[in-house]
């Protein structure tokens, strides 16, 4: 019995928090040369492992979903300039992002990774061009926003929802533009590239993302305003393979390893949560200590091998324990 424990900790005992970033570079897009034809499915994949679920029809030369986009033009109205960001770049300068058009909810998701938790950490978000004008102006389909007199509490937002194995499991939105306020000096139409923290996934190792536009302009067959709005720099966490403990500058003890009733968890710096997790991807329990050490009560728990993540500082340590 010893023996076969010590040969599953040796193979499980520490899992690797790999960050990484999709910035869009990797597919070469130039200005006016978007990337639209693509097969159906998650048809856009990275380098990085990140997959956008396109939808084209090249009969019609019509797509929904995704585009990689390099365009700059912040001023031309309309349908004909639907793949720019209202940045005219892509996150801090860059040259490439991705453009959605989100006429139905599109997808991404982290493709050959389907044995290992996802934890998506954020991402940038900007208005394109065709949403942002037809904002601040109106158009033959859309209005302007806040009206003649500034007024109505328009607003559209883009719904993120987190999935694991098809079901959601977290949400968060965020506001492109908002003219709800009592305040008119509040009302704004987003025009840079504003960062959508995505801790609150934290919570469920999500497997993708769904995006889903909200707006209060509204007609008789759906959304006036355009269904258009654009990310870059999708940053995430793939848990597998070896690591260092935490970090230099902090330490984490976690033991005893196997164990049966509780786990001792030491950190030099406050720990802002503790969750574990099971093969599954479910999240079993979930601390807050604010603390440097705490006491974690394992005994309700099945036996079986466990995921631990402990968050600290704005770092994440991992560590897979195994529980008699």
């Amino acid at each position: 019995m010893k023996y076969f424990l010590f040969s599953i900790l040796l193979g499980v005992s520490v899992v690797a928090n790999c960050q990484i970033t999709t910035n869009f570079e990797s597919f070469g897009v130039e200005d006016m040369s978007p990337l639209e034809q693509a097969a159906n499915g998650f048809a856009f994949i990275s380098p990085e492992g990140l997959a956008l679920y396109n939808n084209y029809d090249a009969g019609y030369m019509f797509w929904t979903g995704w585009s990689i986009s390099a365009d700059k033009d912040t001023t031309t109205p309309g349908f004909t300039n639907e793949n720019s960001s209202i940045v005219g770049s892509g996150n801090e300068g860059s040259q490439s992002y991705a453009t959605c058009y989100a006429f139905t909810p599109s997808s991404i998701a982290v493709r050959e990774t389907s044995t290992q938790p996802i934890f998506f950490k954020g991402l940038y978000i900007s208005n394109s061009t065709y949403a942002a004008l037809s904002m601040r102006d109106g158009d033959g389909f859309a209005k302007k926003f806040g009206g003649e007199d500034g007024t109505d509490p328009d607003f559209f937002s883009v719904t993120i929802d987190g999935y694991v194995q098809g079901n959601v499991v977290a949400t968060t939105e965020h506001f492109l533009a908002d003219y709800r306020s009592d305040d008119s000096s509040q009302d704004y139409i987003q025009n840079d590239w504003e960062f959508v923290d995505l801790s609150v996934f934290s919570q469920n190792f999500v497997d993708s993302l769904t995006f889903t536009l909200n707006s209060s302009d509204v007609g008789m067959f759906g959304m006036n305003t355009p269904a258009y709005f654009c990310i870059d720099d999708v940053s995430f966490d793939i848990l597998g393979g070896f690591a260092e403990s935490a970090t230099k500058e902090n330490q984490i003890e976690i033991g005893p390893n196997p164990v049966q009733d509780e786990m001792r968890i030491v950190s030099q710096q406050s720990m802002k949560a503790i969750t574990l997790i099971d093969t599954k991807g479910n999240v079993v329990t979930n601390v807050r200590p604010d603390n440097t050490r705490y006491t974690l009560p394992l005994s309700q728990f099945p036996s079986g091998i466990y995921t631990i993540l402990v968050t600290y500082e704005g770092h994440q340590h991992h560590e897979r324990i195994v529980k008699l």
